[in-house]
Formats: C-alpha cells, sequence, structure tokens
C-alpha cells in the first residue's frame, strides 16, 4: 500500500511537470517522500514506461497514453483542491462551455494564477478554449481566450509565450486529443530572430510611453511599463530555455533585479513618477541593444 500511494505521489509531480526533466532532489522535496522511496517509486514506474531515465534525469514519458490520461485526471483533482466556490464556478462554466458549443469544441484549459494555484483577492479566473465559433459569456472575473485550432497551432509554431506558457502550466479540464498531440511533444523554444521580434515589439512599446508621457497620462503610462517589464521577463526566462510562469510568479523566476524589483512594485499597484519611469525606460534600451 505505501508504494501504491509513493506511486501516486510521483506520479502527481511529474503530471504537474510534464515538460521538464527532474532529479531526485527535486523529486524528493516535491513528492515529501524519503529518498529511498524515490529510487523505489522511480524503479517501479520505469518497468511500467511510464517515465523515462536520462543522465540520472527522469522525464514522464508522454508517448504512454496512460501517461496523458493521469495527467488530465491530476488536472482535474487540482480543481478541487481549490477554494471550494472556485472550484465549483470552474466546473460549472466549463459544463455551460461544453453545452454551449456542444460538437465544436475542442479543448479547455484553466490558465494563469488559478491554475498555478497562486489565487489572490483579485485574481481573474482565466481559460483557453479550442473551438469553432463564437462563445459570449458576461461573467466578472472570467477571463476567457477563445482560439481556432489553426490559430491555437499558428501561435504554437511561431513559440508564442503565453499559448508555451499555458500548455507547461494550464490545467487540462477538457479534450478530444487536439491538445494532447501537443503534449505528446517537447515544447518549442523560440529561435534568436523570435527573440529579436519581442525585443522589436518593446522597442516600439518604448516610443508609445514617451508619448503618453508627453501628455501626462500617468495612468496608461504604467500599465505599458508594467506591460514591457512583463515581456522582457518572459524574454530573459525564454533565453534560458526555461517556460514562463505566470506574471505573479515571474518576479521570482526573473534572475535579473533590474526587470523583477520594478515589475514586483507594479503588480502590487505602486505608480512611478515620470522621472522615474524615464530612468527604467533608459534601462531598457540599454538592456536590449
Amino acid at each position: 500500500m505505501i508504494i501504491e500511494k509513493a506511486n501516486v505521489k510521483v506520479l502527481r509531480v511529474f503530471a504537474e511537470n510534464w515538460f521538464r526533466t527532474l532529479d531526485i532532489e527535486e523529486i524528493t522535496k516535491l513528492s515529501n517522500l524519503g529518498r529511498t522511496w524515490v529510487y523505489k517509486t522511480l524503479n517501479n514506474l520505469k518497468k511500467y514506461t511510464l517515465i523515462i531515465e536520462k543522465n540520472k534525469r527522469y522525464l514522464l514519458n508522454m508517448e504512454n497514453n496512460l501517461c496523458l490520461s493521469l495527467k488530465q485526471a491530476f488536472d482535474i483533482e487540482r480543481v478541487y483542491m481549490l477554494d471550494k466556490k472556485i472550484g465549483t464556478n470552474i466546473l460549472s462554466l466549463l459544463n455551460h462551455i461544453k453545452l454551449k458549443l456542444g460538437n465544436n469544441l475542442s479543448s479547455v484549459m484553466l490558465i494563469g494564477s488559478t491554475a498555478r494555484m497562486k489565487t489572490w483577492e483579485e485574481s481573474d479566473i482565466d481559460f483557453i478554449v479550442v473551438a469553432k465559433g463564437k462563445l459570449e459569456i458576461a461573467k466578472p472575473d472570467i477571463n476567457i481566450i477563445l482560439l481556432s485550432q489553426e490559430e491555437f497551432e499558428k501561435k504554437y509554431m511561431e513559440c508564442d509565450e503565453f499559448v508555451l506558457t499555458s500548455l507547461a502550466y494550464g490545467l487540462l479540464l477538457y479534450d478530444t486529443n487536439f491538445i494532447i498531440n501537443f503534449l505528446r511533444k517537447p515544447l518549442p523554444f523560440p529561435t534568436s530572430e523570435k527573440i529579436e521580434e519581442k525585443k522589436e515589439f518593446v522597442r516600439k512599446t518604448l516610443e508609445r510611453i514617451y508619448t503618453l508621457l508627453e501628455i501626462n497620462d500617468m495612468e496608461q503610462t504604467n500599465k505599458e511599463l508594467k506591460n514591457i517589464l512583463t515581456l522582457l521577463a518572459r524574454i530573459e526566462i525564454l533565453k534560458r530555455k526555461e517556460i514562463p510562469k505566470c506574471r505573479l510568479e515571474l518576479i521570482e523566476q526573473t534572475k535579473d533585479k533590474f526587470l523583477s524589483e520594478p515589475l514586483g512594485k507594479l503588480l502590487k499597484g505602486k505608480v512611478f513618477s515620470k522621472n522615474k519611469i524615464l530612468e527604467i525606460c533608459e534601462r531598457i534600451e540599454n538592456y536590449i541593444e
């Protein structure tokens, strides 16, 4: 019985980190099991080809259909681990989406801070819905990004960080084998050309910030600055071949204090002065060169 429980604990860890390899120390810490039990469990799971070992690191075998089913089961389990009211709202909305779209619905993923179990008082509940047709749901604090299969696949091929983050950290609530096909392969990372395109977007946003400063629109300027720092943090993380987490966790994930410190203050509601914004923008210009 103990080894069965250990199997579940370790598989849950792998399901939550399906896109990356883990070493013994990480598995031990995340599963809250002793090292001896972790070794025994890993050997047991390898017998059934549920995990793959390479250079003393381990990865969930996403080519195994059972692993795919387990990931989706653990994703649903995490919804039940949320605050009861939030979890009930999510499942109720999922049923509503399924009834509304019927056979036109391909996939539903819970994404963002709620999927990462990082909710706070002002957190919205965010979804990606892959479907044909239209979907209109007017509910406060509910954000639905509706994409067709073609749009989702295009963003995936372009290494769109929003789609990559959603695949890595989102919870798959419903699927007709569309998202599953993306989970079967390693997540892609943007090329240097794609990184440069993102930097060019940053440069254009800087120009917009300078224009806003001229008309003293400080509220919008601070919003644009928050967006630009978020994007730069994501770029820095992607360049390290890691997948950016939700915005609230970027502060800890990025290793550059120049980005994390002002972004952290903006996320907490801080409003920077004109001089401070100009100082940060000057540092951004030097940073992206």
